[in-house]
Formats: structure tokens, C-alpha cells, sequence
């Protein structure tokens, strides 16, 4: 579990991506921001609750202005990202260790 803000400011609707790292990787784990820009994990493969222990890259996705892209309302339009891009490309290391885990990551 964590929180996702812009300058200290809560963001609904990213997705959140952990890619384990390193020697048998292993499964990665999804979460979505509500509305407080919390999030809780699940597992990719089988949407049980968690993340695999050990590093993880951790990348973003503003899933509003995807759903902007992936309409089929007319036109392409510019998409405004509420974030910036590089946090999409760009991972950002965490360490997931037994137990509770807060992942809290301020996209500047």
C-alpha cells in the first residue's frame, strides 16, 4: 500500500506499476489511486493482494489520459498529463521487505 501525490497534492486514477528486479524476477503487481491517492497492490497473474519481496522498479501511468487516447470519441487530441512523463519510463527503486509495506512516492 501507498500514496501517489504531485507536490504533496493526492492524484485519483495512476496506475501504479512494481516490476520485481534481479535474479529470477518474478511476478510484477498493479495498483490504482482512489481519490485520497492511496493504492494497494495486486498481483498481476492471479489479482491476489501483494507484492513479491525484493527490488522493484516502480514506473506510473496517468490512466485518465489514457482513457482520453483510447476513445474512440474523434480526432486525437494532445493529451495533458497530470504528472511528469519521465515518471512513465523512468522507474523509481523500492524495496518491498516481509511484512507492512508504505509506499509513498511524490511525482515532481
Amino acid at each position: 500500500m501507498g500514496r501517489v501525490t504531485v507536490q504533496g497534492q493526492p492524484l485519483a486514477d495512476i496506475g501504479v506499476n512494481f516490476e520485481p528486479v534481479g535474479g529470477g524476477a518474478g511476478r510484477g503487481s498493479f495498483g490504482r489511486t482512489d481519490a485520497a491517492g492511496n493504492y494497494s497492490l495486486r498481483f498481476i497473474d492471479n489479482d491476489q493482494a501483494g507484492a513479491l519481496i525484493g527490488k522493484h522498479e516502480v514506473t506510473f501511468r496517468d490512466l485518465q489520459a489514457s482513457s482520453a487516447q483510447d476513445s474512440d470519441a474523434g480526432p486525437m487530441v494532445k493529451q495533458k498529463f497530470r504528472f511528469p512523463q519521465r515518471h512513465m519510463s523512468e522507474p523509481q527503486p523500492f524495496e518491498v521487505k516481509s511484512g507492512n509495506n508504505q509506499a509513498d512516492f511524490d511525482l515532481k
